[in-house]
């Protein structure tokens, strides 16, 4: 498509779609099918934004994103300007939101904010998961929700965590549900907990700047990975070692884990620092979960357990 007409197309499509001035938004038949979640009402409201693209053959295509993942009808929105469904590309990127905010008392709330139990410092909400029932959890790191082993199920988890200003019972968003022990004695897999929310419309599943995580699967050598995090936000590395053992100091302690793995930042910045812990990682191509950020040395590398391992012994599944 050539600048004008995509740029003209772009101008309707943002009256009618985002300003709710034109009959195609009164059309549901833009949606083709749309899975509902607990966290989403009109799927009409997930567009959140229109845009102009430029592709590798010079021309320029119309971009749609949304909040949620909808299956966009790319063929009635191209009969009705003329053109092809080549030149309209739909890309889910969550909720735009402004990124200063990890740190904040946000309802509802979703992952890379600040969380933590309420006798811990703060670390980062992972990502929603379910169990076969159907009931949600928050996941992040047992240092995080559980205290490193010392507290008690049911325990008040808070948003924002203690550090940055979270108390109860204002900010009381779960309650801790079940952890994996940390083992200071033996050979740890993975750190990882996970709590209940109180009230299930106060959080939900989408990563800024990532969108809603499709699946699972291996970190493998090379792979590109994102994370959003609640001290350093959205960055991107590369998986540089797999099956890594590596100890661990936790305070005074120093505990063994085996079959880790390793992600070095790709563009210089750091890709995680401390308040980090408990982030999901995603491979940045498939935007499948392949990691629970737990560790990082004082150098450049950070260390995640296989996001595998960590969903088997919950016995949960992303949600």
């Amino acid at each position: 498509m050539k600048l004008t007409k995509a740029y003209d197309i772009k101008s309707k499509l943002t009256e009618e779609l985002l300003r709710n001035s034109g009959v195609i938004r009164k059309s549901y038949s833009i949606i083709e099918n749309f899975s509902y979640s607990n966290f989403v009402g009109d799927p009409l409201s997930s567009i959140n934004g229109i845009g102009l693209g430029f592709n590798n053959h010079r021309e320029y295509f119309i971009k749609v994103y949304t909040e949620y993942d909808i299956r966009f009808n790319k063929e009635y929105i191209a009969d009705v300007f003329g053109v092809t469904t080549n030149d309209i590309i739909v890309s889910n990127v969550g909720v735009i939101k402004p990124l200063a905010l990890t740190t904040s008392r946000i309802r509802p709330a979703y992952p890379g904010l600040s969380i933590g139990h309420f006798k811990v410092t703060a670390g980062t909400f992972g990502c929603v998961v379910q169990d076969d029932e159907g009931d949600f959890y928050i996941l992040s790191n047992n240092h995080v929700l559980a205290n490193c082993n010392n507290c008690n199920i049911g325990d008040e988890i808070l948003q924002p965590g203690n550090n940055d200003g979270g108390t109860l019972p204002s900010d009381h968003i779960a309650n801790l549900f079940d952890f994996i022990p940390l083992d200071f004695n033996g050979i740890n897999t993975i750190d990882a907990a996970i709590a209940q929310p109180i009230d299930i419309t106060q959080i939900q599943e989408q990563l800024p700047l990532i969108g809603r995580i499709k699946g699972v699967s291996n970190p493998r050598i090379g792979m590109k990975v994102a994370k959003f995090g609640r001290t350093t936000g959205y960055t991107t590395g590369i998986v540089t070692a797999r099956g890594v053992d590596i100890k661990v100091n936790f305070g005074r302690n120093q505990l063994d884990f085996e079959d880790q793995f390793e992600i070095n930042s790709n563009n210089g910045k750091p890709f995680s620092e401390g308040g980090d812990s408990g982030s999901v990682i995603i491979d940045f191509d498939t935007k499948q979960a392949v990691g629970l950020l737990f560790a990082g040395a004082t150098g450049s590398s950070t260390f995640a357990n296989p996001i595998t391992t960590v969903l088997n012994n919950f016995d949960l599944k992303i949600a």
